[in-house]
């Protein structure tokens, strides 16, 4: 795993990137907009403009040992998600191409349409 970078100046970890197949990565800080490259580590190295941090440790836990207060809140999480997933759904449901939106008429009801004669 890649370590954290940490923006010298504003304090807040970068974003990062980088093309499919590249060894090199960008981090860019979401506050000030500054952009450091991988190929210039020394940068990163000396702290100029950022600074390596560690990934904080996380504390794993296995599931039997949930205690009721995170099971409330997972079952909250959920819920919103299949929610949001449901909203998704009718959106894309409503905006199908397959949908027909306007009523096509025929050549000749078109064509008596456009002369006047509906």
């Amino acid at each position: 795993m890649e370590s954290l970078v940490e923006c010298a100046r504003c304090h807040v970890p970068m974003n990062t990137w980088s093309a499919p197949g590249s060894p090199t990565r960008y981090y860019r800080c979401p506050q000030c907009q500054r952009t450091v490259c991988s190929a210039y580590d020394e940068v990163i190295d000396h702290g100029t403009l950022a600074v390596r941090r560690e990934w904080p440790a996380v504390e794993r836990r296995p599931l039997a040992s949930r205690t009721g207060a995170d099971e409330a809140l997972w079952s909250e999480v959920k819920g919103r998600a299949d929610a949001w997933f449901a909203r998704l759904a009718a959106d894309e449901h409503a905006h199908s191409p397959t949908r027909r939106r306007h009523r096509v008429l025929a050549a000749p009801a078109l064509a008596r349409m456009i002369r006047g004669r509906a």
